[in-house]
């Protein structure tokens, strides 16, 4: 299963060559307590020869459109570059960071412990994850099929 099975794609072509394009998720997001309907765009790019010609706002406002019709009342947008957002009117409420580990690094740190690595999934996680979702504004409810995505995309993920 790849990523685009559950995301709407959008491409802007122009003379027959696709120069930009993006993925957009409906993907509830905790806040106040309990998940609020919202899109997830991410994945966006214009190709660098056709920059600066507003195509990245006009491929976002069109990525928006069908998330709006699906329910979306808020929308995070993934970039790698928060300038061109800003223009667009768009902001970072907070800073992000993200680490990655591999999993079997921890049992270094660990030593001694009685603590066990399970990979992927286990039982205690799912109720974990909401418990602690809904006591922070922004977090994302993970769909069903995440999960799995993510282990095949990653193998050896821990979380």
């Amino acid at each position: 299963m790849s990523l685009a099975a559950h995301a709407d794609r959008r491409v802007a072509v122009r003379g027959g060559k696709v120069v930009a394009g993006g993925l957009s998720m409906l993907i509830p997001q905790w806040f106040g307590g309990r998940p609020v309907p919202a899109a997830s765009l991410g994945c966006g790019c214009v190709a660098p020869e056709d920059r600066g010609e507003h195509i990245a706002g006009r491929l976002t406002d069109e990525r928006l459109r069908p998330m709006r019709e699906r329910g979306a009342v808020l929308a995070t947008l993934w970039t790698a570059s928060a300038s061109y957002v800003r223009r667009m009117g768009w902001e970072v409420p907070t800073q992000a960071h993200s680490w990655t580990v591999p999993t079997d690094a921890l049992r270094r740190r660990f030593d001694g412990s009685d603590f066990e690595i399970q990979h992927g999934e286990t039982e205690q996680l799912p109720p974990l994850r909401v418990s602690l979702a809904a006591r922070w504004n922004g977090a994302w409810q993970r769909p069903a099929w995440w999960p799995d995505w993510q282990q095949r995309r990653h193998p050896g993920l821990a979380a």
